[in-house]
């Protein structure tokens, strides 16, 4: 680091990389040459590289345009050209946006779609490119995880954000456990946007099959017991929310074994629906424990 001239740390390699861009957007020749390398294989410290290189590079439609084919490549990485979009964007978002456009009508360049949208200012027209993607089926929701890094949508509204995480919910058998970590990381210190958002919340509760293959991140655990229990302390879908996370449990201990591995988030749960829905849950359980053996009441007991 070096001290700026407004007395702040200015970091050398920020620096010596956005004047290394500089110099590349006047020799073309040499930069074009080395586009191979540069859309391939690891990139360390790429980003401030390719961002400037956006600000600065004339004709930026050519570069765009040379650039695309490397990306289907073996070994490709678009790292470079998400940051090259995002400088881009902060001179002529028409050209970032047909740029975006062609992408999502590639089904080579599909899959790489949702990093470069996270990679740039996202817009409204942003998310509906990938919602437009994931109703045709044409994109695995997994990679639409990559929204929930960075704060890349905190400046978006609920209403805005609304339409994605209900096509991510209807897109497949598990989609809701990306749908449930985009909207957790969304609301995030922010009971405003929670409480806007509260029924869709409550669909991909319903939705998110627990456990799952889908659910085996110690996060996503942790969020879904986060949402969970604030939609049980919610005034109006807290009573079914409680019911359904009532005979979720139900469901874990007619196992034989019991999947002891989310009892942290299994009690926790269990407490919240015990202090806020007694009444409403009690009965769930009671009818359980009736009907079954010995070892389901066992599994029951230690929830309890």
């Amino acid at each position: 680091y070096e001290e700026g001239v407004t007395g702040t740390a200015l970091d050398k390699a920020t620096k010596a990389l956005r004047e290394l861009a500089e110099e590349c957007s006047h020799d073309k020749t040499t930069l074009y040459a080395c586009l191979p390398d540069l859309m391939r294989g690891e990139q360390r410290n790429c980003f401030e590289f390719g961002m400037r290189l956006g600000e600065v590079l004339e004709e930026p439609k050519a570069f765009i345009d040379a650039t695309r084919p490397l990306l289907s490549l073996a070994g490709a990485n678009p790292a470079v050209y998400a940051a090259f979009l995002r400088g881009l964007a902060n001179r002529t978002r028409p050209l970032v946006d047909e740029t975006l456009d062609k992408l999502s009508v590639d089904a080579a360049l599909i899959p790489i779609l949702p990093y470069i949208t996270a990679m740039i200012p996202i817009e409204v027209r942003d998310l509906q490119r990938l919602i437009t993607l994931i109703t045709a089926g044409k994109l695995e929701v997994e990679r639409t995880g990559v929204l929930s890094y960075g704060s890349v949508l905190k400046h978006l509204t609920p209403e805005d954000i609304r339409p994605l995480l209900r096509a991510l919910v209807d897109a497949s058998d598990g989609s809701a456990w990306t749908a449930l970590q985009i909207g957790a990381m969304y609301v995030h210190g922010s009971p405003e946007r929670r409480d806007a958002l509260v029924d869709v919340f409550m669909v991909i509760i319903e939705a998110a099959k627990f456990p799952s293959d889908k659910s085996g991140r110690s996060m996503d655990v942790h969020q879904y017991g986060s949402i969970a229990n604030w939609l049980m302390k919610d005034s109006k879908c807290g009573p079914s929310a409680a019911r359904h996370l009532a005979r979720i449990i139900v469901e874990f201990c007619r196992r034989k074994r019991f999947p002891y591995d989310f009892s942290h988030m299994t009690h926790s749960i269990v407490t919240v629906m015990l202090q806020t829905h007694l009444d409403e849950v009690w009965p769930i359980f009671a009818k359980a424990v009736e009907r079954h053996d010995a070892l389901f009441r066992l599994h029951v007991g230690n929830v309890l």
